[in-house]
């Protein structure tokens, strides 16, 4: 284990450095940088209350739709790690991955599974990350046999961040179009990147 380093949220740097900029653009709608660091915040304090707590998982299933990037955010900043589940997937296949997550919470379209809408904000949770955190967890595709959890921390996308800055920059100005699903890892390092740029 390295030294553990804290940071606050890319969202919230985003949020303090360009609020009125765009965060996302999902069909007609534009979400700000701004909008998103509340959206965030929201999603923090309803993990919250439902008892959500550093080291515990959240499972999340939907087809692509901006409220996956405030959940994940938001779990987080609370310390846990949000478990996308390929929205694809059959109900028979979902059950064991669904047993294995051992979720606190379950979000979207799973079984006892809480709605994706926000309530406004009352208190938010501190906004601090830190490197060393489990912040997402992912299926492999289970070609080969059973599906495997892969667990990725704030580190591990910030590092990918940084790498692809090298390359390709890391201005304000940049967009990047996601068409992957939310529970593949190209599409959230790209979300993690826009993030840390404020792109």
């Amino acid at each position: 284990m390295g030294r553990s380093v804290k940071r606050k949220c890319p969202v919230a740097t985003s949020a303090e450095r360009a609020p009125s900029d765009p965060a996302i653009f999902f069909g007609d709608q534009t979400v700000t940088w701004g909008q998103a660091d509340q959206l965030a915040a929201s999603a923090a304090q309803e993990l919250q209350r439902l008892g959500v707590t550093a080291g515990d998982r959240v499972a999340l299933r939907t087809v692509n739709r901006p409220e996956v990037a405030w959940w994940w955010f938001g779990a987080a900043r609370l310390g846990a790690t949000l478990v996308p589940i390929n929205a694809r997937l059959t109900d028979a296949e979902i059950v064991p991955l669904v047993e294995r997550v051992q979720a606190r919470v379950s979000l979207g379209e799973l079984p006892n599974a809480r709605p994706l809408e926000l309530a406004p904000i009352t208190a938010a949770p501190a906004a601090e990350l830190d490197d060393e955190q489990v912040i997402v967890g992912l299926f492999t595709s289970g070609t080969t046999g059973t599906p495997k959890l892969i667990e990725l921390t704030q580190g591990n996308f910030r590092a990918n961040a940084e790498a692809n800055a090298l390359r390709l920059g890391d201005s304000f100005e940049q967009r990047w179009l996601g068409v992957l699903p939310l529970f593949h890892i190209g599409v959230l390092a790209m979300r993690e990147r826009c993030a840390v740029y404020g792109a």
